[in-house]
Formats: structure tokens, C-alpha cells, sequence
């Protein structure tokens, strides 16, 4: 009888302390199975413990990883070298040679780089609903799991009736309600921008799209716009430039200031220099200095030999 995961057990339950001790020993030379299995029943559940072949070791299609940070399995990597495995992957079994991970995706690239042949592994039963809702509890905790791709695994678990409701969905993945639904909005920008998570998930974070939000709220007509801000952030722009990049760009488009909100200049990186808002009831023309590094006697002399020269090719 195959074993079903409850879709609503919180994670913490799934997440039961592990009481192997792992050697701090590289593993062995290869060998074409499991050897040497040890069982242990944990609360009636009968789960098995031993060394496979990475070979047999497969990618679950239920991951919610997007992308593999090369540096972070290279980190991974010096660790497992330095200290030996720290605790065992997770894996169902889908034949007589061969492993579906439910955990440990990053552990057996990490492994496979410094040429470890095996890893140590919990076999556990579960049917294909219960390995996907495990896989993504799993998942949930990895710190190197980004805003984006929980976002994706939260939508994924509505999809498939996993949860109902953002309450549920919390509880499932042990996260507040606020980070069920931050994560799910980056879903909902536009599809250009999204269409760029999908190839760099971790991109935008959820504080660093409540920028993008305000942007869109701020320039509707300037959806465009905005999508190549956030190409900005792909090509190494820091998120605070952005606001008056935008501006910048929106300004350059209108031939000149309508008197309902400030312009704004800035420099090549899109960093905001100056500041101007017209006040059409008092004549005023108000300048706010921006950049720290000027200097305001130099300035403002230049803005005198501007206007004397405007004067002069008014007569």
C-alpha cells in the first residue's frame, strides 16, 4: 500500500530531527547498489538508511529550483570535503537501481564536483502525490531558495489542490501569510518581467519588486520603461538607482516639464544629481540638490552665467 503525505501537515512535523550520525569520512570506493542497509522506525514509520551510487541518484521533477548557483555548489562542495556529509539526502525508490531525490539535489552536484562516488541516503516510501508535496516542504527552508521560485512551489501547491487557501498554504510550508503572499505577487508582474525571473529567479526579492510595483503604479503608460529598469538590475545596477533612472528616461520624453511633479537628472548609472519642480503660482522654479559631492557656490554660479547668457540671447 503506498504511503500518502497529508497535505496539511505543517512542516515542522515533516522536518523530524534526524538521529544518524553520519562519520566525517569521504565516502568509499563506488559499488553497484545499496549496501549495507540499516532500518529505523520513527512513530511506525519504517525508513531506511545507506550509501547509494550518485549515479543512480535522480532529479526529482517536483524541485521548485529554477537555477544553480554555481558558486554556492562550489561553497557546498569545500564544506562536504572539508567536514564529510552532515546528514543524509532524502530519496524514494523508483526501481531496483535507481533513486528519485526528495532532497539533496544541491548535495549530489556538490558531491559529484570533488569526485565523491556516493552519498548516504534515507529511502523513504511515498507515492507520486506524496513525493511532490515532500519535495517542496523540503525545499521550503533552503535558504538558497529565492523569493521567485517559492512564489512558483506555493502556485504549484494551489494547482494541485495541495492547499486551498494562503492561510493553508502557510501552515504547509511553515512561512507567515505575508510571505505566501508577497512571494505569489511577483507572479503577477508584467509578463516581460517575469519572462526575466524565469532565467534569473533571484533577480528581484520581494522588497526589491515593491520598487518595481511603485514604478508601475507611478508610470502606467511607461510599462516599457520600467521592464528595461529591471534589465538595469540583470546587467549589475543597484535597485536604489533605478526610481530616478526611470524618471529620467520619462522626462526625456516630453519636451518639457508639465508642472505636476518634479524632473529629474541624473548621471549615467541613473543615479539621481538634481531635482526640479515648477511652481507655476509663484513664478518658482525650486532646484534640491541631490548629489553630496557638489559643490553649491560652483553651482550656483553656473546657473548665474546660464541665465545671463538666456538673457542675452532673448534681446
Amino acid at each position: 500500500m503506498k504511503s500518502r503525505l497529508a497535505p496539511r501537515a505543517p512542516l515542522a512535523e515533516l522536518r523530524k530531527p534526524e538521529v544518524v550520525h553520519l562519520t566525517d569520512q569521504a565516502p568509499s570506493t563506488p559499488f553497484p547498489g545499496p549496501q549495507a542497509p540499516s532500518e529505523q522506525v520513527d512513530n511506525g514509520v519504517r525508513e531506511t538508511l545507506c550509501k547509494i551510487p550518485l549515479d543512480q541518484l535522480l532529479d526529482s521533477p517536483y524541485q521548485p529550483r529554477l537555477k544553480y548557483n554555481p558558486e554556492e555548489i562550489d561553497e557546498l562542495a569545500a564544506g562536504m570535503k572539508a567536514n564529510g556529509q552532515q546528514e543524509p539526502v532524502m530519496v524514494r525508490r523508483l526501481g531496483t537501481a535507481s533513486y528519485q531525490l526528495i532532497s539533496g539535489h544541491r548535495r549530489r552536484r556538490a558531491a559529484q564536483s570533488i569526485g565523491w562516488t556516493e552519498l548516504e541516503a534515507r529511502i523513504v516510501e511515498a507515492d507520486n502525490d506524496a513525493a511532490e508535496l515532500r519535495t517542496m516542504i523540503q525545499n521550503e527552508g533552503r535558504k538558497d531558495l529565492c523569493d521567485y521560485e517559492k512564489g512558483r512551489m506555493y502556485q504549484h501547491a494551489f494547482a494541485r489542490n495541495f492547499v486551498k487557501n494562503q492561510a493553508e498554504c502557510a501552515s504547509v510550508f511553515a512561512t507567515s501569510q505575508a510571505n505566501v503572499s508577497k512571494r505569489m505577487n511577483l507572479l503577477n508582474l508584467p509578463s516581460p518581467i517575469t519572462a526575466l525571473l524565469d532565467q534569473q529567479p533571484d533577480l528581484l526579492s520581494v522588497r526589491k519588486a515593491e520598487v518595481i510595483w511603485e514604478l508601475l503604479k507611478a508610470y502606467p503608460d511607461e510599462q516599457d520603461l520600467v521592464v528595461r529598469a529591471v534589465q538595469r538590475l540583470a546587467d549589475g545596477a543597484d535597485i536604489s538607482t533605478l526610481r530616478g533612472w526611470v524618471a529620467q528616461m520619462s522626462v526625456k520624453k516630453v519636451p518639457e516639464n508639465t508642472g505636476k511633479g518634479p524632473a529629474y537628472i541624473t548621471n549615467d548609472e541613473g543615479t539621481t544629481l538634481y531635482e526640479t519642480k515648477i511652481k507655476k503660482s509663484t513664478r518658482q522654479i525650486l532646484l534640491t540638490v541631490k548629489d553630496t559631492d557638489e559643490d553649491l557656490e560652483s553651482l550656483d554660479k553656473s546657473l548665474i552665467t546660464f541665465l545671463r547668457q538666456r538673457k542675452e540671447e532673448k534681446r
